[in-house]
């Protein structure tokens, strides 16, 4: 099915996904806050825990049936804990467990970003003859090497 028509976003819409995009920014900033007290599990596990009753007051006012089947109820089970449980649960451990300072250094990314630069001139002067896959594979190489050299020296 082809549409002609380009996507649009009206003014509700527009409101809807600023909404969205300052209740998820928030909760990181939130978590990050709680994670000075809690440990990450407990964090992951509130989230998830204050969402299910917000999820059932939505379910019920929109008038969708919850299923009864235990097959079901399993379903949600494996994909919540696929899509939300252990995500999060990583990525609150991370928050306290992988130290970013160290990302954020200029001396450290100018390094990969000058490897990337010399392998991209050394393409930009190629003579589109069968050496040019040979110079795409070192830029390449420069920039892991850069890249990797960098994070090294952590």
């Amino acid at each position: 099915m082809e549409y002609n028509q380009a996507p649009t976003i009206n003014l509700v819409s527009g409101i809807l996904l600023l909404g969205l995009a300052t209740v998820w920014g928030g909760s990181f900033f939130f978590a990050e806050i709680a994670l000075r007290e809690v440990p990450p599990l407990t964090v992951a596990l509130h989230r998830i825990f204050w969402a299910v009753p917000v999820l059932f007051v939505v379910v019920w006012w929109r008038g969708i049936e919850i299923p009864k089947s235990i097959n079901a109820w399993l379903c949600y089970l494996v994909m919540g804990a696929l899509n939300n449980a252990i995500p999060f649960s990583l990525i609150f451990w991370g928050q306290v467990t992988i130290e970013s300072g160290p990302c954020l250094d200029p001396e450290r990314n100018y390094s990969s970003l000058r490897g990337c630069r010399r392998g991209y001139l050394s393409c930009r002067r190629a003579t589109h003859s069968p050496k040019d896959h040979w110079r795409f594979v070192r830029l390449f190489w420069s920039c892991c090497n850069h890249g990797a050299r960098s994070a090294y020296e952590f």
